[in-house]
């Protein structure tokens, strides 16, 4: 049994999709080299702090309401 997808994974893979961006670009942006923990985030495996939430926020040109699918 799968686990339901959280509001911050959909709104990365919105936003990712949404903008173009590859999963490499948003590991960039948040200073990693590979991918495994943007990754991690996008199945909901790990809840992000909110320092992640924010880069990625400014990232997507977003807010972190919005990245938290709180719009």
């Amino acid at each position: 049994m799968s686990k339901p997808e959280t509001a911050f994974a959909h709104s990365l893979k919105r936003l990712k999709e949404e903008q173009g961006k590859s999963w490499t670009d948003i590991a960039e942006a948040l200073g990693h080299r590979n991918t495994r923990y943007v990754h991690f985030l996008a199945n909901g495996d790990h809840e992000p702090r909110m320092s992640t939430v924010r880069k990625l926020a400014d990232f997507f040109g977003v807010t972190p309401a919005d990245m938290m699918g709180e719009k």
